[in-house]
């Protein structure tokens, strides 16, 4: 006699088996991929990594022992700002100019320098001075390749009209200048200098914010002309 099984239901257990490491690894590339496919991605997170180390710092430590109190101003305008304004400049130019993109070596390695060297200035908080100035000079070596990679995009331009980006160029060089004089300041114990280096980073910052916005005004004044 045949036995039915119609009216009967045969319960089965689900196992759920994690994606290989493979798997895994395959979707961290991507991701890195996609993080560092475009300047502004990858130094926009270097940025929100050095605010929050800055903002660490000074919720653990306000008042770090052998340090000026002007350091963070000079976190925030000698590196957070910056290294944001670096990705979005780095992004823009070749299309401003009509230029060839810088490649990642070029980027990728100014990623690095700031990221190192904030990691260093914050750690000197707690280590002393000496450590503040290492992470300086990590900074100052990315800040002068972030300038020498726009001068370099700028110089090979076919675009005649390079005004504002010439100007642009200007402003980064005399940031460096604040910065080494402030980072000098530090590390020398010269508050005359420290000051003078955070009024210059102080003026180059907001002569980078007006460059920035005349320049977003007339890609936007270009667009009907274009497209006419």
């Amino acid at each position: 006699m045949g036995r039915s099984t119609a009216n009967h239901r045969v319960p089965v257990m689900c196992i759920a088996i994690p994606p290989p490491m493979g798997a895994r690894r395959r979707r961290s590339n991507r991701a890195w991929r996609w993080l560092t496919a475009r300047p502004s991605r990858l130094l926009g997170l270097a940025a929100v990594a050095e605010g929050l180390l800055l903002a660490l710092v000074l919720a653990t430590t306000p008042s770090p022992d052998g340090l000026p109190p002007e350091l963070p101003w000079l976190v925030v305008l000698g590196l957070i700002l910056p290294t944001a304004t670096s990705g979005l400049l780095l992004e823009r130019y070749p299309a401003w100019l009509r230029g060839e993109p810088p490649r990642y070596v070029r980027y990728g390695s100014l990623f690095h320098l700031l990221l190192w060297g904030s990691l260093l200035t914050a750690a000197g908080t707690f280590a002393g001075a000496w450590l503040v100035s290492v992470g300086t000079v990590l900074l100052l070596l990315g800040w002068l390749l972030g300038v020498k990679t726009l001068w370099h995009i700028y110089d090979w331009a076919p675009a005649r009209q390079r005004g504002l980006e010439r100007l642009m160029n200007l402003d980064l060089a005399l940031g460096s200048l604040g910065l080494a004089a402030a980072g000098a300041g530090i590390v020398l114990h010269l508050p005359r200098a420290l000051d003078a280096g955070l009024l210059l980073l102080l003026l180059t910052q907001a002569g980078m914010a007006g460059l920035l916005l005349a320049r977003f005004l007339r890609e936007r004044q270009q667009r009907p002309l274009q497209t006419g």
